[in-house]
């Protein structure tokens, strides 16, 4: 493989139209832009850890169905090979693991380090985590109910019992021990002041542009007070 630094210089090459008719350069569609695609070289070899569907997306191609498209563009072009992904249990297996021992969930280390579910998973398998736990019984639902009872903390239950604590607050929110916080329709947190500015015999469109919200969202609200009237 020629050194990728170099191949990069010769993405100028494109712009010359000379170059293109004579079929020794293949034009760019408008998917496959030489900006795109430069980009997306540089990603390849700096970023070794990430995903290719991730960077793919990144640069705005598809991130699975593309994959061999761009394979083929550099191919065609002598760029050469894109580069291996580096496993990302050397980067992150050690961290995944103190977490998950703290009780964080796969899917939550997931979505903060921006890595997919299912790769989570394969790296704390292959740094040795069990994932054979007993099936939850009642007797241990019971016991993280008295717990919370006592005051205590859902990262420390998860510390003393082994599971997780997203597993532990599921299981509590089943039982009503977690507070669900309730929802404020949108309507409802304007529905006073609009109908404190219709009263003064202020205009639809005025009251909107006061309320910064819509002609049609302020006519809704209007519509509610003036059923309440009826009822």
């Amino acid at each position: 493989m020629k050194d990728w630094k170099e191949i990069k210089e010769r993405l100028e090459d494109f712009g010359n139209t000379k170059l293109v008719n004579s079929g020794r350069l293949i034009k760019p569609n408008t998917r496959f832009t030489t900006t795109k695609m430069k980009k997306l070289w540089d990603l390849f070899h700096t970023d070794r850890y990430t995903s290719y569907a991730k960077l793919l997306f990144s640069v705005g191609l598809n991130g699975r169905c593309d994959m061999t498209s761009s394979r083929n563009w550099y191919r065609d072009r002598g760029w050469g090979e894109i580069p291996e992904r580096k496993d990302l249990s050397d980067k992150f297996g050690e961290e995944f693991v103190k977490l998950y021992n703290q009780g964080w969930s796969g899917n939550r280390i997931s979505e903060h380090y921006n890595v997919y579910n299912e790769s989570v998973y394969k790296i704390l398998t292959k740094m040795g985590v069990n994932f054979g736990q007993e099936p939850i019984t009642s007797e241990d639902i019971q016991l993280w109910k008295q717990r919370r009872k006592e005051g205590v903390s859902y990262q420390k239950i998860s510390n003393e019992t082994g599971r997780s604590r997203d597993t532990i607050k599921q299981y509590m929110k089943k039982e009503g021990l977690v507070k669900v916080k309730s929802k404020v329709r949108f309507i409802d947190t304007h529905y006073d002041k609009i109908v404190e500015l219709y009263k003064q015999n202020i205009s639809i469109t005025e009251i909107s542009k006061i309320t910064k919200l819509t002609r049609t969202t302020t006519t809704r609200i209007l519509k509610k007070y003036k059923e309440s009237l009826v009822d």
